[in-house]
Order: structure tokens, then C-alpha cells, then sequence
């Protein structure tokens, strides 16, 4: 719906032309917050013969006077209209990015964009119940107030962002993993039926061997895949190196901040159909004991 206000610049032909000689792969990445994606986009940019989708088509002509309003925010003095008024820019920003270049976490809309540029598209999910605990301790862009009780945090209602690409207002922060999920099952049938290359990664197994389960992902997507590497630091501010995270996911540690009550809301919030899709299974409250306070330290 951008298309008479995006110019096709130099930068975009430049850098295909750049990549086809190089032989190397465009790929985009989506996922829901919490899910790797910031990991996942570095270890593919590291690579030799890989490169993250940009935004192909979009001149950077076009994009500055955007990067300067948003830049021009940051010189207010902080308050609450700071941010509000940063994240409509950034939305309006996204807007002219066009289908390739949309924002990580969008639910993204399947375009022609994707074959006629080339890219492949590989996909981000997580168990729904260690993902909703996730953006309980991270969550990334809340608008509303921050509720420091976990299921108080469910029960309370999400503004999302433009750039999420679903329901401005959602009844609980939980149904952003099944509304963006669902998107990309959506965008799957259509990319299936256009010839665009997809594949799924999940969050548990990139954390249990990164470049094994990355490898694997990206070699769904047509030429071999190799040289894959882990990256030697956290992508975080203080975040948990990976041994510890990944005993703290496999052996599954993130339940014990889980009570019967917060299972019980999960499982209400939650497409059991798609999740199981995605080899999700539900937990039963039972298991569980009664209000427990959750929230732990990892992410």
C-alpha cells in the first residue's frame, strides 16, 4: 500500500548484484519477542555465504528524513511521551520497509517481494509456556503498566505496535504467540504456492546446539549450509552464558516458576492445535502447585 511512495534506489540493485556474485543467500527472519531471533540474525550475518534480507527496493533516500525524526526524539527529555511518541515513528518508519524489509516480529504478510528478490524466509518459535514466562521478565515494548505478578501480567491487556501487524489492543500479552504463529502458517501456504523457500526453527533446539539446529534450518532452504558458528558472547545485556542456559532449558527449569493458576490462563490464551503443529504439547495444572509467585532470572 506504500508502493507509490517507495523510489527502487541504487543500494538495493547494488547490494543483489553484490550477493548473487558472491554467491550468497538472502534470508529473513521472523519471530515472536524472546525466540532468538537477535542470536539467529548475527550467526547468519557472520556467515560466509548467508545474509540477513534487508529491505531491497527502498532507497536510503526515502528512509532518512524518517531516521532523522526518530534520532530528533531522542533529545526530548525523557517522560512518558518520549517512548510513545518514538514507537509511532519507528511504526511509520517500518511502513515504508515494504514485505521483505518488515520488522522481525511482525506478523508478516506474504508478498511477491520475496521471490521476485530471492529470499528465503526461516521462521522462530518457542514453547508458549517458557516464551509467556520470557516476556513476564523481558517484555519487550510493553506501552501499558508493567505488572511485576505473573498472572496479573497475563490478565492485563497489551497495546501492541503498528509494526506488529495484528490487533492494536489485545486482551492478554499472551495472544501474541498464537496471532503471530498463525501468521506464519498463513504466510507458509502462500510462500509454498509461490515457490519462497521456508523453514521453521525452534527456539528449545537452537539453544541445545546453536549451530547444529541453525545448520539444519537453513539447509531446508535449497543449497548446502555450512560454516555455521556460535557466537562466543551473549546478544544481551547480562545475559546467561550457554551452558547455563542450555541445562536451564533442557532440563526443562523454567516449569518451577510455573503455578496452577498461570498454566491454567496459558492453556485458555493458547491455539493447542497450532501449537501441537509446532510439537507443543499442553501441561496440566494439576501438575503444578497453587500460586506460585514466578519470574525467575533467565530469559
Amino acid at each position: 500500500m506504500f508502493e507509490g511512495d517507495i523510489k527502487v534506489g541504487l543500494s538495493g540493485t547494488k547490494e543483489r548484484i553484490e550477493d548473487i556474485l558472491a554467491g550468497r543467500k538472502q534470508i529473513k527472519v521472523f519471530g515472536e519477542r524472546n525466540t532468538g531471533s537477535r542470536a539467529v540474525i548475527r550467526m547468519i550475518d557472520a556467515s560466509s555465504g548467508l545474509r540477513g534480507a534487508g529491505h531491497p527496493g527502498v532507497s536510503r533516500e526515502v528512509l532518512q528524513p524518517f531516521r532523522d525524526r526518530m534520532a530528533s526524539f531522542d533529545e526530548m527529555d525523557a517522560g512518558p511521551w518520549k517512548r510513545v511518541y518514538k514507537e509511532a515513528a519507528r511504526d511509520s518508519f517500518e511502513e515504508l520497509l515494504g514485505p521483505v524489509g518488515a520488522w522481525k516480529h511482525t506478523a508478516p504478510v506474504f508478498s511477491g517481494d520475496f521471490a521476485h528478490h530471492d529470499v528465503s524466509v526461516l521462521f522462530l518459535v518457542r514453547n508458549p509456556y517458557s516464551w509467556a514466562l520470557s516476556l513476564h521478565r523481558q517484555p519487550y515494548h510493553i506501552m501499558g503498566p508493567r505488572r511485576a505478578d505473573l498472572l496479573s501480567f497475563f490478565k492485563e491487556p497489551w497495546l501492541t505496535l503498528g509494526r506488529d501487524r495484528v490487533e492494536r489492543i489485545l486482551i492478554s500479552p499472551l495472544d501474541l504467540w498464537s496471532l503471530k504463529l498463525a501468521a506464519y502458517r498463513r504466510f507458509e501456504r502462500n510462500a509454498e504456492a509461490a515457490g519462497v523457500p521456508f523453514a521453521t526453527l525452534r527456539f528449545e533446539d537452537f539453544v541445545a546446539d546453536p549451530a547444529g539446529a541453525l545448520t539444519a534450518s537453513l539447509q531446508k532452504l535449497g543449497d548446502g549450509v555450512t560454516g555455521i558458528e556460535v557466537l562466543e558472547a551473549p546478544t544481551k545485556p547480562n545475559g546467561m552464558d550457554a551452558k547455563t542456559r542450555q541445562d536451564y532449558y533442557g532440563r526443562e527449569t523454567w516449569k518451577t516458576d510455573l503455578s496452577a493458576q498461570a498454566v491454567s490462563f496459558i492453556n485458555a490464551r493458547v491455539d493447542w492445535e497450532l501449537a501441537q503443529s509446532y510439537g507443543y504439547q499442553r501441561l496440566d495444572p494439576d501438575d503444578f502447585p497453587s500460586n506460585r509467585a514466578g519470574g525467575g532470572a533467565l530469559s
